[in-house]
C-alpha cells in the first residue's frame, strides 16, 4: 500500500472520530422508532467484507447520502455509498469496475450533493461517479496531481461543485513528510485546480460553507497529543480567491484547533482542545463575530482524558451541535455532545465508546441531525441519529 495511504487512513481515524454510544441497537437497514436521542438507526454490514462509513452529506428531510469503502481482504476495496430516501437507507448499486476504480487505496469514499439528481462521489486519483438524470457516469478530475487524496466535497449547484484534499510532498523515510491543502471546482463545464495560500505541516484542512461565495478552512488542524506539530491558519473565500483571514484566532499555550464551523461572515467558530487542570484536555470553541475572535468554550469538567472538538454542525436556527471526541491509544473516553445556542450551552449528553463516530449533518429545516459510525474492528458501520426520523 502506498505510505502516504497509510497515513492518510491514520488521519481519516484519528482526527475525525468521535466515541459515541449510550445507542440502542437497531437492525436493517433503518426500522422507525419512537426514540428520540442518539441511537443507531442502521447498520450497515456485509458477509465477509469490513465496512468503513466516512463522509455523509444531508439535502433535505427525505435525502441524504452516505459514503465509505468496503473490504473484502482478497480483491481490495470498493465504493460504498448509501442513500435516504424518507422511509430507509438502501445501498446504492455501482458497477463494480468503477466501485473498485474509485476506492483504490483510499480511506474514504468522499459525497457531495446538490439535490437528489445531482451527486457526485469522489475516490482515488480524482475519479469520481457523478449521479445525473437518473444514471451513474464515471469521470476523472483533469491533470489530478500525484499523491492527492480528497476527503471533503461541497456541491452548491450542478454547475458549482468543490472537492477539498491533502497533498503529499517529501518523503516518510527521510523525514521530510508534509501535507498541502488541495482544492478543485467544477464550474459546469470542467474542472480547474484553485490556489489555495496553506502551507506545509503535518495537519489537515478542513472547509465550512456558508454560502457559495462565504467559505471558510482551517488549514493544519491537529487532534491532541498526536505528535505533531501544526500552526493552524483560517483562511476565506470571498467568491473570487482564498486568503488567509487578516485576524487570526490566538489560541491559549497548548491548544489544538481541529475543525470549524461557518453560519455566515458574522458567526464563524472553530474548535479545537485546551489543556486541563487533570493533565487531559476539554474542548476549546472561539467565535468570529465580524470584528474579533472571543472564547465561547463549553462548561467542560477536567478529566484524564483528551477531549476535543471532533465536529461541528448547525441547529437550523443560528446555534450548532459540537461533539467532543476523545481518541488516544490506550484509553478512549465518552463522547460528550453539546448544543450551543443564543450564548448558552446545554448540559452534554454523555455516551458510550462503543463506537467511532466519523461525521455529523444536521438535516435542513429539522431538529435531527445524521450520523455516521465504525463499528469495533472496522467490521460494520452505523447510521445514527438524533431525534425523529425526518421525513
Amino acid at each position: 500500500m502506498n505510505p502516504f495511504a497509510g497515513r492518510r487512513r491514520e488521519l481519516a481515524l484519528a482526527g475525525a472520530a468521535v466515541m459515541v454510544a449510550g445507542l440502542l441497537s437497531a437492525g436493517g437497514a433503518g426500522a422507525a422508532t419512537t426514540s428520540t436521542g442518539w441511537r443507531v438507526f442502521a447498520s450497515i454490514s456485509l458477509p465477509h467484507n469490513s465496512v468503513l462509513l466516512g463522509n455523509i452529506d444531508v439535502v433535505s428531510p427525505a435525502d441524504a447520502w452516505a459514503a465509505g469503502i468496503i473490504d473484502d481482504g482478497l480483491r481490495g476495496q470498493r465504493a460504498l455509498v448509501e442513500n435516504w430516501n424518507g422511509r430507509t437507507w438502501r445501498q446504492v448499486a455501482f458497477p463494480a469496475n468503477d466501485a473498485s476504480r474509485l476506492a483504490g487505496n483510499v480511506p474514504i469514499a468522499v459525497v457531495g450533493a446538490s439535490s437528489s439528481r445531482d451527486v457526485w462521489v469522489f475516490g482515488q486519483f480524482g475519479h469520481y461517479l457523478r449521479l445525473r438524470d437518473g444514471r451513474w457516469t464515471p469521470a476523472l478530475i483533469p491533470s489530478f496531481p500525484r499523491e492527492t487524496y480528497i476527503d471533503q466535497a461541497v456541491a452548491f449547484s450542478p454547475c458549482d461543485v468543490w472537492v477539498f484534499g491533502l497533498r503529499a510532498i517529501g518523503s516518510i523515510s527521510r523525514g521530510t513528510f508534509a501535507l498541502l491543502p488541495f482544492a478543485a471546482r467544477f464550474d459546469g463545464r470542467g474542472w480547474r485546480q484553485v490556489t489555495i495560500p496553506g502551507h506545509a505541516s503535518q495537519g489537515a484542512f478542513t472547509v465550512s460553507a456558508a454560502s457559495a461565495r462565504d467559505m471558510w478552512a482551517l488549514d493544519g488542524t491537529l487532534m491532541p497529543d498526536s505528535g505533531f506539530y501544526a500552526k493552524p491558519r483560517v483562511l476565506h473565500w470571498n467568491g473570487r480567491s482564498w486568503r488567509p483571514v487578516a485576524t487570526q484566532p490566538r489560541r491559549p499555550k497548548g491548544g489544538t484547533l481541529t475543525t470549524i464551523l461557518a453560519l455566515g461572515p458574522d458567526n464563524v467558530s472553530v474548535g479545537g482542545s485546551i489543556p486541563d487542570r487533570k493533565g487531559g484536555s476539554t474542548e476549546l470553541i472561539l467565535h468570529w463575530n465580524g470584528r474579533s475572535w472571543t472564547s465561547a468554550d463549553p462548561p467542560a469538567r477536567a478529566t484524564e482524558d483528551g477531549y476535543y472538538a471532533g465536529s461541528m454542525t448547525p441547529d437550523g436556527h443560528g446555534g450548532f451541535w459540537l461533539l467532543g471526541t476523545s481518541f488516544e491509544a490506550a484509553l478512549s473516553g465518552p463522547a460528550r455532545v453539546w448544543h450551543y445556542f443564543r450564548g448558552t450551552w446545554s448540559a452534554p449528553a454523555v455516551l458510550s465508546s462503543r463506537l467511532i463516530v466519523l461525521g455529523i449533518a444536521s438535516v435542513p429545516h429539522r431538529t435531527s441531525v445524521w450520523g455516521i459510525a465504525a463499528g469495533p474492528g472496522l467490521v460494520k458501520g452505523a447510521i445514527l441519529l438524533y431525534g425523529v426520523p425526518p421525513r
